[in-house]
C-alpha cells in the first residue's frame, strides 16, 4: 500500500468496526476484524478502478470477498456518514450506478467510484 493509499484508508487501527462498549467478547471480535475489514474495502475500491462499474455479484466474484462481507463494505464506501461506525472522514467513494439484469433476470445494482474513488 503506497503512502497516498495510507493517507486514504489509515492504519489498520483507523477503521472502526462496531462493537457493544460494555461486551468485552465483541470488543476483542472488533479489533481482530478490523484490518480485514479495511482490506476488503480496498479490493473492493480496486476492484471497481481496474473494471469498472459491477453488480455486487461480480464484486464477490472478482474480490473473493464474501456476499455478506460485500454488503456491509460497500454500504461504508457509498455512504460512510451514514454506518454507525465512520470508516473515514471522507466522501463516499462509490455510488450506485444504475441497475443491471442479473442471470435471474431480477434487476439489480451496479457500483461506480464517485469522482473522489477515481482519484485515489
Amino acid at each position: 500500500m503506497s503512502k497516498a493509499d495510507a493517507g486514504l484508508f489509515g492504519g489498520p487501527g483507523d477503521m472502526a468496526v462496531p462493537a457493544r462498549p460494555n461486551s468485552p467478547p465483541q470488543i476483542d471480535a472488533a479489533r481482530i476484524a478490523r484490518p480485514k475489514a479495511q482490506s476488503q474495502a480496498w479490493r473492493i475500491v480496486r476492484a471497481l478502478q481496474m473494471l469498472g462499474p459491477m453488480t455486487r455479484e461480480e464484486i464477490c466474484n472478482v474480490t473473493g470477498i464474501p456476499t455478506c462481507a460485500a454488503c456491509g463494505r460497500l454500504a461504508e464506501l457509498e455512504n460512510p456518514q451514514r454506518c454507525r461506525h465512520v470508516m473515514l472522514a471522507t466522501p463516499p467513494l462509490v455510488k450506485k450506478a444504475g441497475r443491471k439484469r442479473a442471470r435471474s433476470g431480477v434487476r439489480v445494482w451496479l457500483y461506480d467510484l464517485t469522482t473522489e474513488g477515481k482519484a485515489i
